[in-house]
């Protein structure tokens, strides 16, 4: 792929602040590692952890003592969560090593795999079709801007034969506060209540809560994502949507502090919840992985929102 910028500066008056070709697309990795990081600020490097942000062990305690039938499975089976030097979930760090074949999974808390284990994880089926070292990028409450982040900082470390990016979560906007980026959920959005982000009110009311501009806001990221991939020849899928049957879910009501106060229907005889009771149950996860695990099949050239140029 050829990058052809012709009088930048006479496009955009500010580009002359730098030379885009030589100064930034040869020196990128400078300018990603400037980005607002995602991490905790007290992060330390690789850890093990046995709870993690909604998957409390106060809360599970809770819910044990009211639901112990459907939460023994996870006292003699309990959790671990490895966490890398880049903060994912995996039980090595990220390093460059280009001998290292590895398919890349984005998403959110249902990527990561909040309250469940590892094995049981959507993207397993993917990485067993594919052969290739799975590389959890999933980010727990993450928006699509923090997905594409993760996705740029990474993509050149590996071999990356795929780029897979399960999106169920569309309203969640990202903006930088000092060295971290924050995430502000649209769809839990308060009028009455107070949030310190740089936005206005009326910009939240007239843009944020809009469909149009949440839509506009994903779709650049997924452009963007596209984009990248197509630079380095690597396949790239998307799905947003994945229908579920009742049999799959755990139908509940829970309140401001994430306990279960009613459950209206789960499977316990063929269903293992989320030890959280908040995330995907396995048997959602396993849905979720058939369904993109045939959409690898069947599209194995990946997703492109590009049309093809005729070459001069």
């Amino acid at each position: 792929m050829f990058l052809i910028i012709e009088n930048f500066n006479m496009i955009d008056p500010l580009g002359s602040k730098f030379n885009f070709e030589k100064e930034i697309i040869k020196n990128i990795d400078k300018y990603l590692s400037k980005i607002p990081s995602a991490f905790p600020i007290n992060f330390k490097g690789k850890e093990q952890l046995k709870w993690f942000p909604s998957d409390k062990e106060k809360n599970f305690k809770i819910h044990y003592k009211l639901y112990p039938e459907i939460l023994e499975y996870y006292i003699e089976n309990p959790i671990n969560y490895n966490i890398n030097n880049y903060f994912c979930r995996s039980n090595f760090d990220f390093k460059v090593n280009k001998d290292l074949k590895v398919d890349l999974f984005l998403g959110c808390s249902h990527t990561f795999g909040i309250g469940l284990h590892e094995k049981d994880l959507w993207w397993n089926k993917i990485s067993e079709y594919t052969d290739n070292i799975p590389i959890n990028l999933g980010l727990g409450g993450g928006s699509m801007e923090e997905h594409f982040i993760r996705l740029a900082k990474v993509i050149d470390l590996f071999d990356v034969q795929n780029v897979i990016w399960y999106a169920p979560h569309f309203y969640r906007y990202t903006y930088p506060d000092g060295n971290t980026l924050q995430t502000f959920n649209i769809s839990h959005y308060d009028k009455n209540q107070s949030f310190n982000f740089p936005y206005k009110d009326a910009f939240v009311r007239d843009n944020l809560l809009q469909n149009d501009y949440t839509v506009y806001y994903n779709w650049k990221h997924i452009v963007a994502a596209s984009g990248l991939c197509l630079s380095r020849d690597i396949p790239f899928f998307i799905c947003h949507r994945v229908e579920f049957s009742k049999e799959d879910l755990l139908i509940r009501e829970f309140n401001d502090n994430g306990i279960v106060t009613d459950i209206k229907h789960f499977d316990r005889d063929n269903n293992i919840p989320a030890r959280d009771m908040l995330h995907m149950t396995v048997k959602q996860q396993s849905r979720v992985g058939n369904h993109i695990l045939e959409l690898v099949k069947n599209n194995k050239q990946g997703y492109t929102p590009y049309k093809k140029v005729n070459k001069i």
